[in-house]
């Protein structure tokens, strides 16, 4: 989103720098963002112009801004107040036009509340708010995204994949709490374990798999609509929570026999294919018998 507002905006042919605040620690942050001179402290062997001053005239994108240091949440709320700074160890005043986009997965007016943000820093940076819906509340967006990983990896191993439909809708029933990194890892997972051009529902991982022969079990089987409907008598519901648990069993070793198949009779592959241990695929098969 921030390089869209970038590339859409009179600002798009000069820099676009991004910046992960979570990934560098807080003592080279400031000198990563503002810059230093040189000698300003140990190894500062020359000087170094930050990310701020690489982004002029562009836009800065600070991600996981939540993640900085409260004194340096000071600093940066200067500078968007008056587009000024000082490189550390230096005494020059330094004015550059940026535009500044922050984002951050955590709730930072609570943190705001709780007194681990500024006040002041959270109404600066909150001047035009985008909140941006996770995967699971746009699954539509799911079927374009896994063509367009589909592509991209695709490209990279040289090997044209395609997914079938069924897991496709499959996959638009999973909740994918790591949203798009989550479902682009998953794509580039299948990919470069494929040895097919097809990805079907059993080379899905076994956390996919097993979401959908819950939902199954619940939908096919589901005597009690409500709490009202269930019964009183503890024996009883006993009794229906250990029908569940032997049909959840039977869904997943229905999968486990798929996927099994699938692989040419080969459980090492088959358990490389489900994303799980070759013991557990096992204990799924065994579960036949008892």
């Amino acid at each position: 989103v921030a390089r869209a507002l970038h590339y859409q905006s009179a600002r798009r042919d000069h820099p676009f720098v991004a910046i992960n605040c979570a990934a560098i620690p807080d003592n080279l942050l400031e000198s990563e963002l503002f810059g230093h001179e040189k000698g300003s402290f140990t190894g500062a062997t020359q000087r170094y112009v930050g990310r701020l001053e690489q982004g002029a005239k562009g836009t800065i994108f600070l991600d996981e801004v939540s993640e900085l240091a409260y004194s340096l949440q000071a600093k940066l709320l200067r500078f968007l107040q008056s587009n000024e700074f000082n490189r550390l160890g230096g005494k020059e005043t330094i004015r550059v036009d940026v535009r500044v986009v922050a984002a951050t997965s955590k709730d930072l007016k609570a943190m705001m509340e709780a007194g681990k943000f500024q006040e002041a820093l959270y109404y600066r940076l909150c001047v035009i708010p985008v909140r941006l819906p996770s995967l699971g509340e746009r699954k539509d967006d799911i079927p374009i995204l896994i063509n367009h990983f589909l592509k991209k990896f695709s490209a990279i191993y040289g090997h044209q994949v395609r997914v079938e439909s069924q897991a496709i809708e499959l996959l638009k029933e999973h909740q994918f709490r790591g949203n798009v990194r989550e479902l682009e890892n998953l794509i580039h997972r299948l990919i470069a374990l494929s040895s097919s051009d097809v990805i079907r529902i059993g080379d899905l991982p076994a956390e996919i798999l097993e979401t959908r022969a819950e939902r199954i079990s619940l939908q096919k089987n589901s005597t009690y609509k409500s709490f009202d409907d269930l019964p009183a008598n503890l024996a009883e519901l006993k009794q229906r929570k250990e029908e569940f648990r032997q049909l959840l069993a039977e869904q997943e070793r229905l999968f486990a026999e798929r996927a099994v198949e699938q692989a040419d009779g080969n459980l090492s592959e088959a358990a490389l294919r489900l994303g799980i241990h070759r013991i557990t695929l096992h204990r799924m098969l065994r579960r036949k018998s008892q």
